[in-house]
């Protein structure tokens, strides 16, 4: 267990005195702290809840391009079962490279895009800091496929702030093909434009696809996570709202249109989870994965909050942030039914186990 918390107080010292260095200390600190998560995540052995069924999957790979049969069923197996991950399982096994290499491509997927988002933000080394407290630790290391999804919404959605809208899209498809879940991200600029036209053309394709997926999407989706619990789904909630409630009254003076969107439109499906997970928390684990894709918006805010005029009261807020995040990975270790799959960690490279 002390693994996880050395290495969040050494990415917190780096986030902390990140000022004493270079230009070019500070991006070779940067780009080596993207390495060694790589890494960190890439070569675990052992760790992890799905660990064995990750391993299952590997064992009995199959050739996913069964699709070129062309029959319905194998395209809609295909299209439905994260064929991304599944593509990637195949050509290592394939060549029987081991299935830690399966881990450490699709760590490359998840990981390079917060880094990424994070070299573009006005504080660079804290969205390591935020995301290695769950993203990292939990999501990277326990929900494989949902990673790689959430590494591409989170491009996707950087992009479309920026206007980009092709790279919106190839990343959209991308993050679908990865996790049937991140689906919901087609629906962020029907919500922009509100083009009644559009969202009724959609809502058609909707209501055909859902027809035409409606037994897969079921077995394998809502009976599934419908069977399960999330004890920590509320705090997980919490901690996205906190953020967009701390600058819901700065946002017009501080971020663009789009930027606002998101902000407002990610805080609101959050308080809706909240809402919904009071009266039906039976839904705790859907709202629970649901929610990891709004997770943008937590970093983007807390990694632009230079309104801070003094910067010596950025630097308390800033450690004050790193130490409710501190916090939120000691309750995951220390009270999560799960936690004890990722410990004691262990690694291909160098053996942890005694740490």
């Amino acid at each position: 267990m002390l693994i996880y918390y050395f290495f969040f107080i050494l990415l917190s010292f780096a986030c902390i005195f990140q000022t004493k260095l270079s230009i070019d200390g500070k991006q070779s600190i940067f780009y080596a702290i993207y390495i060694f998560i790589i890494f960190f995540v890439g070569f675990r052995h052992n760790v992890g809840a799905d660990w064995h069924t990750y391993n299952y999957y590997y064992d009995n790979c199959s050739n996913p391009f069964t699709v070129l049969n062309f029959s319905i069923n194998s395209i809609k197996s295909f299209i439905i079962s994260e064929p991304i991950y599944h593509s990637i399982n195949f050509l290592v096994c394939k060549f029987n490279l081991g299935v830690h290499l399966v881990n450490f491509i699709s760590a490359i997927f998840a990981i390079t895009p917060i880094f990424y988002i994070a070299s573009k933000q006005k504080d660079k080394f804290l969205i390591p800091v935020l995301s290695f407290s769950y993203f990292i630790v939990v999501i990277c290391m326990g929900y494989t496929r949902q990673s790689i999804a959430i590494g591409f919404v989170l491009l996707a959605i950087y992009f479309w702030t920026n206007k980009n809208f092709y790279k919106y899209l190839l990343f959209s498809i991308l993050a679908f093909l990865s996790h049937k879940s991140a689906i919901l991200i087609f629906g962020l600029i029907l919500l922009y434009t509100a083009n009644y036209y559009i969202l009724f053309f959609c809502f058609i394709i909707s209501i055909v696809t859902f027809s035409f997926f409606n037994q897969l999407i079921f077995s394998k989706f809502i009976t599934y996570y419908g069977q399960m619990y999330s004890s920590g789904t509320l705090i997980r909630l919490f901690i996205n709202i906190i953020p967009y409630l701390v600058v819901v009254q700065f946002m017009q003076k501080l971020f663009k249109p789009r930027e606002i969107f998101i902000i407002n439109t990610f805080g609101i499906v959050n308080i809706v989870g909240v809402i919904l997970l009071l009266f039906y928390p039976l839904l705790s684990t859907i709202i629970d994965r649901l929610s990891l894709y709004t997770i943008y918006s937590q970093f983007f805010i807390l990694s632009n909050l230079t309104f801070m005029n003094k910067k010596k009261e950025y630097k308390i807020i800033k450690i004050l942030i790193i130490l409710i995040y501190f916090v939120y990975l000691s309750t995951w270790l220390l009270f999560s039914d799960n936690a004890g799959s990722w410990i004691p960690y262990n690694n291909l490279i160098n053996n942890f186990e005694n740490i």
